[in-house]
């Protein structure tokens, strides 16, 4: 009976012990870790998308701008302001006021 009952015993662990072999491999143990991952992850309640309106303000914000508008390398027009705001549109504001001077051959206001 004693025999029997080793014999049993040596059974289940010569078992367990091929069982847990086939972890050693790095390709079946990957399998497992990327398995129990997708288990967890798929528990997760689906996420619901957020509506989101479009910016409208400006893209760019420039301060101190000064504009030199030149023909036949003479200066024609120079625009001077503290703030200019571009949109999206590429339309551009100004907010502040604007001094514009107009030149002309003899480079005279």
């Amino acid at each position: 009976m004693y025999n029997v009952k080793w014999r049993t015993v040596r059974k289940e662990v010569s078992l367990l012990v091929k069982r847990a072999q086939w972890l050693q491999h790095p390709f079946h143990y990957s399998l497992l870790i990327i398995h129990c991952s997708f288990l967890l992850l798929s528990c997760g309640e689906p996420k619901q998308a957020k509506k989101v309106s479009p910016y409208n303000g400006p893209i760019e914000e420039i301060n101190d701008v000064k504009l030199l508008y030149s023909e036949a390398a003479l200066l024609k027009v120079k625009l001077t302001t503290a703030k200019q705001l571009r949109y999206l549109n590429d339309n551009r504001r100004y907010p502040e006021p604007v001094n514009i001077s107009f030149f002309n051959r003899r480079v005279t206001k």
